[in-house]
């Protein structure tokens, strides 16, 4: 794809599905865990985009990919990953925002740990 091609797929994707989708997720019921694994899978989406290995399914893409969007959001998103420290009652420890909350919701629709998902729709955006 050329990168109009990409943008243009990309504006289509992010503006008709991704946003109206968790829109409607928040608005019409209280889908607190699905709209954070939805947030967190796109967030994995874009980062592939970023890193231009989105189609990749080797090695640990999937990672790396949500990682490199964390630099895009404001700071405080990159201050909880670096500070993010569960220990599983039966696991071992995991670290950050994509170990915790990404791959708990997506293996087990629970994070990992004792932590929890709300929703605060009329919440002040987190600021940097």
């Amino acid at each position: 794809m050329t990168d109009v091609e990409v943008a243009t797929a990309f504006d289509q994707m992010c503006r008709t599905y991704m946003i109206e989708d968790i829109r409607k997720g928040i608005d019409l019921g209280t889908a607190n865990y699905l709209v954070a694994l939805g947030l967190l899978s796109y967030l994995e989406v874009l980062g592939g985009l970023i890193t231009g290995d989105g189609a990749r399914a080797d090695g640990n893409f999937a990672g790396k990919n949500f990682n490199a969007v964390l630099d895009h959001l404001p700071p405080a998103y990159k201050r909880l990953d670096g500070t993010l420290t569960v220990t599983p009652v039966a696991g071992k420890e995991q670290r950050g925002i994509y170990a915790v909350f990404r791959c708990g919701l997506v293996h087990e629709y629970a994070p990992k740990g004792q932590v929890i998902v709300i929703s605060t729709p009329n919440a002040p955006p987190i600021d940097g």
